[in-house]
């Protein structure tokens, strides 16, 4: 088939899978021959009668994806050191001049390795545990291959010299090209920062765009995917603290089923490799520095980075005033250079930041400071609102002063966002009624002419515009704030959004339209923060009137059945109290987003209990082993051993089944629960017969079921999975 066709894509992840997914035949050689083999004929392209025929086909969509799986795929089998050499070439091939030396090892950032390693050697720990945490350290440390060069850079290291961490030639080069098209160069860059295992991807449509879903074809094991509602919030109208009975057990799986190396503060080495990050994605942005548009793209990325490594540092007790005070200095240093020093979105990022880094009880509120030194400078240039970045200010700062219970003030900015106008700092009067009203007709009338202009506009969107502020939806997120915060019973802009919904962004023309498909859901998630703020600012549900439903649970039903991806409306259904169990857990289940649809669910069973304080350490018990035999009862409910198995859940298996992610959690709760060994054991032999190539599944295996270990390394090395530690060579080390 493949050579009557080559350039169908889902021919060759059955070709690739028949290999990687088969526990006889998976070997990592194999699986790479076959993928160097599919990006080969792809980079060849039409070159004889029988493949002239698929001109059309761009060979270019069909690269990048096998390139995306081909670097999981390494990622997953722990060959972290060639997945990292894989993007140097790859960058330096389609970047010309582009030098990528960081992502070159560094004998300096690995030197707390040797203490590290000698504290868990002299522990006296069995030597399992032992091998398991020096694994799990040198993973943290040494996922970046060596220097290439011979210089004294490589002598650096001495002693502790590792060849499998030198890459020669033919390791890499099979599996980097140079795409044929300079258009698609964005879209290899994004591809590139998701396997660093930043969360970039917040809406399904990005997500439908980036990464397809295919069927039987495994998905990422990166956990920290949830922290894309951290990293790009859906509004700062809302506080955070909604989501606090999430935010714990987000935390607990995330530490659970993180693996190195990771940006995870719990892990020793996460500040090592979150510079790794950090640096590489600035080297995308200096990768565009001839295109302004995208090269403002990944700066606004590694803002969101540095905005994300301070809230996971929040969450986990481990933020300083000393690390806000780096983090700050970092960022001023970047936006001060010339090139960023007139870009107004960069500075909202910063005071993004800067409220993030506030603890409850600070005063400081040097944020608003920086918005409103930013409006004063605009103001004196023109009276006008006209630039995206701008009016991308103002509905923050209008969002922020909305949760610091400001709304008189926030609904001036708002007023001056819908009217076009700079707001006047000094004045003090509030917005009258009269004013109100008025400016929510002047902005009704932006939006429709926003909207013819939208009939001009093309119906494919371009990567780059899924990242840039938006007219369009920047004014109806202005008039919902507005209009609710004047009074949350009046329907004008409740009905405004209805009909949108309804007609222009209806469903029949989200079919035929990209465009028109990722407004209507961003129009949803507008729905969705107005519908939030109308029941905080009155308390009651019944007093929204804009949709049929009337209801926030039919919203999310709804939101998630056109848009399974969409991390917003998965967090939020995450976070429903006033549903039943069996009615959450359904819908979970009928949610077409693999992995993602099972980690909230996994949040949303502990989030229930979490907020059930027991006097007793018998009742805590009780309540803990409650949750995991009903997420036991989950796991088994997707088995093909379960008579009982619907349709759906069968379908979704099909999915999770190649994840490790799932069968890791399976194991952890079985643990927990002290189940037989027999039982554990057979639920590792399905797991590993499904997803044989998948390192951090047979370590887990490994902390499960230690008696086990020893079969697993043999496995590993049969695989030739990578490992960092020798058994034998620790326990020479030992002995020493």
């Amino acid at each position: 088939m493949l050579k009557r066709n080559p350039f169908e894509y889902i021919l060759w992840t059955n070709l690739i899978m028949v290999t990687q997914g088969n526990m006889a035949r998976c070997r990592v050689p194999a699986v790479l021959q076959i993928y160097a083999y599919s990006m080969r004929r792809m980079h060849v392209g039409h070159t004889d009668e029988i493949t002239r025929r698929f001109e059309t086909t761009e060979t270019d969509v069909i690269m990048l994806k096998l390139f995306h799986n081909c670097l999981l795929f390494l990622r997953q089998s722990g060959n972290i050191n060639r997945m990292f050499s894989v993007i140097r070439l790859s960058m330096e091939l389609n970047f010309p001049g582009l030098t990528m030396n960081c992502l070159e090892a560094s004998a300096a950032n690995e030197a707390p390795l040797i203490e590290f390693e000698e504290m868990v050697l002299g522990s006296g720990m069995p030597m399992p545990e032992i091998w398991t945490r020096v694994e799990k350290l040198r993973q943290a440390y040494c996922y970046l291959p060596y220097p290439i060069s011979t210089s004294s850079s490589i002598e650096d290291f001495k002693g502790e010299w590792d060849t499998e961490r030198y890459m020669f030639s033919d390791d890499i080069v099979p599996y980097a090209h140079a795409l044929k098209s300079p258009d698609n160069r964005l879209h290899l860059l994004l591809v590139v920062v998701q396997l660093t295992k930043m969360p970039l991807i917040r809406s399904c449509c990005l997500a439908d765009k980036l990464n397809p879903c295919i069927d039987e074809f495994g998905e990422t094991e990166a956990i920290e995917m949830l922290f894309a509602v951290l990293a790009d919030r859906h509004s700062y109208a809302v506080s955070a603290s909604n989501y606090a009975d999430c935010d714990a057990p987000m935390m607990n799986l995330a530490k659970e089923m993180s693996v190195t190396p990771s940006f995870m503060p719990h892990f020793v080495g996460h500040d090592v490799y979150a510079d790794t990050v950090s640096t590489l994605i600035l080297k995308c942005s200096e990768a565009f520095s001839d295109e302004e548009t995208k090269r403002r793209i990944f700066l606004i990325l590694w803002l969101r980075f540095q905005r994300l490594l301070i809230v996971l540092h929040k969450l986990t007790g481990k933020l300083t005033k000393s690390y806000v005070k780096d983090t700050r200095n970092r960022i001023r240093e970047e936006i001060s250079k010339s090139e960023n020093r007139e870009v107004v979105r960069f500075y909202t990022e910063l005071a993004l930041c800067e409220f993030e880094g506030q603890n409850d009880n600070d005063n400081d509120w040097r944020f608003f400071s920086i918005f409103w030194k930013i409006i004063t400078e605009k103001s004196a240039e023109s009276s006008r609102i006209s630039c995206p970045d701008i009016m991308h200010l103002y509905i923050v700062c209008a969002e922020l002063l909305i949760q610091n219970r400001h709304k008189d003030r926030a609904i001036d900015v708002l007023v001056s966002l819908c009217i076009e106008t700079h707001i006047i700092l000094d004045e003090t009067s509030i917005s009258s009624k009269q004013v109100i009203v008025e400016s929510i007709k002047s902005g009704i009338k932006l939006v429709n002419a926003e909207l013819k202009a939208l009939d001009a506009q093309p119906a494919e969107m371009a990567l780059e515009e899924y990242f840039m502020p938006n007219r369009l939806l920047i004014l109806l997120r202005a008039l919902s704030l507005l209009d609710t915060l004047y009074d949350p019973r009046n329907l004008e802009v409740k009905q405004f959004l209805s009909d949108l919904q309804q007609k222009e962004f209806g469903p029949e023309a989200a079919k035929t339209s990209e465009r028109k498909r990722f407004l209507r859901e961003q129009v949803m998630e507008i729905q969705l923060l107005q519908l939030q703020l109308s029941i905080s600012l009155a308390g009651d549900i019944e007093i929204y009137c804009g949709f049929s439903e009337r209801k926030l649970e039919d919203l999310l039903d709804r939101g998630l059945d056109e848009f399974p991806r969409n991390m917003v409306f998965l967090q939020h259904w995450t976070n429903l109290k006033t549903i039943l169990w069996h009615k959450q857990r359904a819908r979970f289940i009928r949610t077409k987003a693999g992995i993602a649809s099972l980690a909230h669910l996994v949040i949303a069973a502990h989030s229930r209990v979490q907020i059930i304080e027991p006097t007793d350490t018998f009742s805590k018990d009780a309540i803990r082993v409650a949750v995991r035999n009903r997420l036991i009862n989950l796991f088994e409910t997707y088995l093909p051993t379960n008579s009982n198995r619907s349709e759906m859940e069968e379908e979704q298996y099909r999915a999770l089944r190649r994840n490790s992610i799932y069968w890791r959690l399976y194991m952890t709760c079985l643990s927990d629960t002290k189940a037989t060994f027999q039982r554990s054991r057979e639920v590792l032999l399905m797991a590993i017969d499904e997803c044989p190539w998948d390192k951090a599944l047979l370590m887990e295996g490994g902390k499960v079921l230690p008696n086990e270990l020893s079969f697993l390394q043999d496995l590993m090395t049969e695989k030739e999975i990578r490992i960092f530690a020798v058994p034998e060579e620790l326990g020479i080390l030992r002995d020493q």
